[in-house]
């Protein structure tokens, strides 16, 4: 019985080998009842990334990472047509929400208006963050079901990234 337990206890932990944080993620979520909890050194291993063919019949690019508490986050590029069709698709999804967290334009360095960007909660729960330049046919998208996660990534790669020789995604930024 208690080898059937080991073999058992050693096959869910190579399963989350990737996964450090889960634990504490588990703990911080089922005990202290923070269902948002995110660790100060998450970081974030490619999984799969790839080309979806979207309703609108044009293509849209993804990339789903893993968090090192085992939290996914996907990446998507849609294209939606054109800027109208774009700002039509944004305006959707957010009235599609729960909750607008935050709603801001996007400045460049020198203070000029370039686009939009919106965070959001749906039901699921699932949270989203929009981006939108100004003039430009294609939304990104970052989803994930923690609102936290979603926001690290993207102040992860505000700056631009690059992946490091065992996948994870390293910031470029300041």
């Amino acid at each position: 019985m208690l080898s059937l337990l080991l073999v058992a206890a050693g096959l869910v932990w190579l399963s989350f080998g990737d996964c450090a944080g889960l634990f504490r993620r588990s703990y911080h979520s089922i005990v202290l009842g923070d269902k948002d909890f995110i660790a100060r050194k998450v970081r974030f291993k490619v999984q799969i990334a790839g080309t979806l063919l979207l309703p609108n019949g044009r293509l849209g690019g993804f990339t789903t990472v893993r968090a090192s508490d085992c939290v996914e986050v996907t990446i998507e590029e849609d294209d939606e047509g054109s800027p109208s069709q774009a700002v039509d698709e944004m305006e959707k999804r957010i009235r599609g929400s729960v909750r607008i967290v935050e709603r801001v334009p996007i400045r460049d360095q020198d203070g000029e208006l370039v686009g939009e960007r919106v965070a959001l909660v749906k039901e699921g729960p699932k949270a989203e963050i929009i981006s939108l330049k100004k003039g430009a046919s294609r939304l990104f998208v970052i989803e994930s079901k923690s609102l936290t996660h979603a926001l690290a990534y993207e102040k992860l790669i505000q700056n631009g990234y690059r992946l490091g020789p065992h996948g994870y995604v390293i910031g470029e930024g300041k």
